[in-house]
């Protein structure tokens, strides 16, 4: 399971599925992008946008022979329309796949505010955790913080990637492209074509 707004997707989101596809004991990967109400999300793109590029990465994906995972889009969060709790996904997703082991891919930002997630010892103990690493942590600080805040929770709960960080921001990207800068450099060429194609994030356009 993989969560987020995809506002949009980009080559930072692109290496964090390069080392899930390293891991032998995950076969499939959901994209579950948020939903997000029009009113509170002012200079972002609308939810079909949304969507449509992720199956144009879900499409690239998988004609890509150097992907074996099986990738699909889950749109249970979006079809609320809306807040969404983490725990009810995982819940109607475990009923889905009963037979599968769960594992929810979350940056090490997230992972140190686990603890202030709803029912956060409940989404543990129902499924496991990927931590990709955002900035330069180091396993004792996960450990550390594991100690003060999850230990009601096994630690083999989670799995702990020591990646290189790629550091891309959506909202950079957002920014750059809304001040006419090339952004192409931090995106897959069919998401930056889909932008360009559709004049997304111009503040001046009406959605």
């Amino acid at each position: 399971m993989f969560g987020g707004t995809f506002d949009p997707f980009h080559n930072g989101h692109l290496n964090i599925l390069k080392e899930i596809e390293l891991l032998s004991f995950i076969s499939g990967l959901l994209f579950i992008p948020n939903y997000i109400p029009p009113h509170k999300y002012f200079y972002g793109t609308l939810l079909d946008h949304r969507l449509a590029m992720l199956n144009l990465v879900i499409k690239d994906l998988r004609s890509d022979n150097g992907y074996r995972l099986k990738y699909e889009l889950c749109e249970l969060e979006v079809q609320r329309k809306k807040v969404s709790w983490t725990i009810d996904t995982i819940n109607e997703l475990g009923e889905k796949y009963q037979n599968d082991n769960l594992y929810c891919v979350i940056g090490s930002d997230s992972y140190f505010q686990l603890h202030t997630w709803k029912s956060y010892a409940d989404i543990i103990n129902k499924v496991n955790f990927v931590i990709i690493r955002r900035d330069n942590n180091m396993l004792t600080t996960y450990k550390d913080y594991y100690e003060n805040y999850l230990e009601m929770v096994s630690y083999d709960k989670f799995i702990f990637i020591d990646n290189e960080p790629l550091i891309v921001s959506s909202t950079k990207i957002r920014t750059l492209i809304d001040s006419g800068n090339n952004a192409s450099a931090l995106l897959p060429a069919v998401i930056y074509d889909y932008i360009i194609k559709n004049s997304l994030y111009k503040t001046d356009q009406k959605l």
